[in-house]
This record gives structure tokens, sequence and C-alpha cells, in this order.
């Protein structure tokens, strides 16, 4: 691999115009194709970004020798086929999260990775949020002790996609989507606590899944996923998880992630520590900002953590060691199964 990293874009939708802008603002990435069932939408985006090829077949992009990664910007019924192809082609895949609609097709993927020895990465953004690294700092340090307790909690007021008058159908569709709330957002939050807990595997997890706000007269038949899911996860080491994700909620805002020890707490969204320091009770607050300034001052290739795309980009050519996102993805898609499988039968699960 040289200076830059030659890269293909499989998708021009929104995710796929992101993930175009995103690179092209990398010295060290150079998008070289760009492939959609619109062509004339990829056209466009291809003059915008001087992209030099376009095709309507992805099949046709991968056969470019040059690329060495391919992102995968597909809606989710779509991310284990075409990441599996990309891999028998034998480049490696960024694929946009989730993972996959469901575990079987999560664990392929990874399979077909090692199988190709190709890297995969899931996006996973909040990985690589100032609060999300400045909580691993603490973690990795032993500032919070023996960790037995986690949160992931958000709820929208109103914010279902399609049914609340924006998106696509796709988003609530299981058979496109593979799930509602928990596939579509809280996978950025479980991606997040898997990396700071150290990828702890589920034990068990008894859950609930509902869809009860009234929806539009006109679409209130196109949506078969959940608005919201509760759980109580069970993970190795004596760690509980508590999960409570919604679309829509009546309720002005929920109670966020945290991450408790024997030594101290974390609030990560605003970012917060507490512990005890003299005998007494300590909050504390950090100036994030210009501590990642400082740190970027002494090592320029700290940057390439600011985000998932520039870390990808930074890892594949050697500057950053990779933080193994699709390892995470992984552990979040089975808590996924498992939490809907419990939903559905209406009692615990185990991990078998």
């Amino acid at each position: 691999m040289g200076d830059k990293l030659k890269v293909g874009i499989i998708g021009s939708g929104m995710i796929g115009k992101s993930h175009v802008r995103q690179y092209a603002e990398i010295a060290e990435a150079e998008v070289v194709a760009i492939a959609d069932l619109d062509e004339d939408e990829a056209g466009r985006v291809a003059e915008q970004f001087n992209i030099p090829n376009v095709f309507k077949d992805y099949h046709d992009l991968l056969k470019i020798e040059d690329i060495e990664s391919v992102d995968v910007c597909l809606p989710n019924f779509l991310h284990s086929l075409v990441t599996i192809e990309v891999f028998e082609a034998g480049k490696h895949v960024f694929c946009e999260k989730p993972m996959a609609r469901n575990y079987p097709e999560a664990k392929a993927m990874m399979d077909a990775s090692k199988k190709a020895g190709k890297e995969l990465a899931v996006q996973a953004v909040m990985i690589f949020s100032p609060n999300g690294r400045a909580a691993k700092k603490i973690i990795d340090e032993g500032g919070l002790g023996n960790i037995y307790y986690a949160r992931i909690s958000d709820m929208r007021r109103r914010g279902r996609p399609w049914v609340d008058g924006y998106g696509t159908q796709h988003f609530v569709s299981k058979e496109k989507a593979g799930g509602g709330a928990l596939l579509d957002v809280a996978v950025y939050n479980f991606n997040r606590m898997f990396w700071l807990l150290g990828n702890p595997a589920p034990v068990s997890v008894s859950a609930s899944t509902f869809q009860e706000i009234d929806v539009y007269e006109e679409r209130k038949d196109d949506i078969d996923v959940e608005e919201m899911a509760v759980a109580f996860v069970r993970l190795e080491n004596g760690i509980t998880l508590n999960v409570e994700y919604a679309w829509a909620a009546h309720l002005d805002k929920a109670g966020g992630d945290v991450v408790l020890g024997s030594k101290g707490g974390i609030r990560l969204d605003p970012f917060a520590f507490y512990t005890d320091l003299f005998g007494m009770e300590a909050d504390a607050t950090f100036d994030l900002r210009l501590a990642e300034y400082h740190q970027n001052q002494y090592d320029p290739n700290l940057k390439g953590y600011a985000s998932p795309v520039q870390h990808w980009v930074y890892g594949l050519l050697g500057r950053v060691p990779l933080i193994p996102t699709a390892e995470y993805a992984l552990s979040t898609s089975l808590v996924s199964e498992m939490i809907y499988q419990s939903a559905a039968k209406g009692e615990e699960v185990r991990n078998v």
C-alpha cells in the first residue's frame, strides 16, 4: 500500500455522499470509483468530487485492481451479501452500520474477512468521539476499578423514520432493515460500550420491544419493527448492562450512557467522572477540546482517531493500530439478536 489509500464507494445515497465528503477531506485517501443502480446520481456525485470512474454494477468497480478498500453504503439487507463479494475480490471493507440485519449475516461477514485475510470495519462513530476516547483512557488506567454495571439509554420524543415523515420505508421494514430503533441508533451506543468494557460476551438477556405510539394513518401498515427496546443483559465478568432505546417516547429525555466501577463512575454525554478523593465525593469535568489540541501537537498521527473514516485510512496505511470495530459490531449483533428472541418469547434467553 502506498502513501494514499485508493477507495471505491458502493452506494451514492445519503450515506454514500457523506463518506465521499469525508474522504475528500483526507489527503491520504483518494476515491477512484463509485457505483450505484442510479447511475445518474452516482455520476453527479462523481462530477462534484472528481471521481474518475462511475458504474451502475458494483461488480465492475471490484474489477479495478488499484482499489484497496471498498465502502459499503447500502441498505442493511445488502450489507452481508456485498461485503462478502468484496472480500472475495481481495479488498478491505468499511461497512455502514448496522453490521447486518441479524447475527448469522454478521458472522458470515467476519468469517469472510478472516478467510480473505482482509480488514473489516463497521461504522462506529461514538468510539471516535472525544467523550468515548476520554472514558477509554480512564478505564484503561484503572480509574473505575472493578466495573460491574453499565447503561445505554436514549429516547427521541418523536423520530421514527418514514412513519414520522422522513427517511425511507426500508428503515421500518424487518425484511429490509432487520429491526427498528435497536439496529438503527442503539448500535452506536452498543458498539462504544463493548469497546469500553473490553468486549465481554453476553450470558443472558431478558427483553421487551414495543410499537405503541400512533402512526400516520396512511403509513400505519408499513411498519413491522420496534419503536422501543428495553433489556437486562448479563455479560461475562459479572457485568450487568441495562438497555433502553426508543425512536419515539412521551418523555423529555432519557438517562444517558454510564459505566460504574468500584473506584469511580463515568457519565458519557455530557462527560463527567465521579470518584472519592481524600475521603470526599468528587465530581470531575474535563476540557476535552484543549486536551485533544495539545495531544495532536506532539503526535500528528493522533488525528487518525478523529473519525471512523480517518481512522480507517490511517489504520490501513499503518499510521495507527486499527481498532477492531467489526468485533464490537459482531457482539452488538449477537446481543440484538438475543433481545429480539427474548422479546418474542416473553422470557429470558441464554447464549449457548
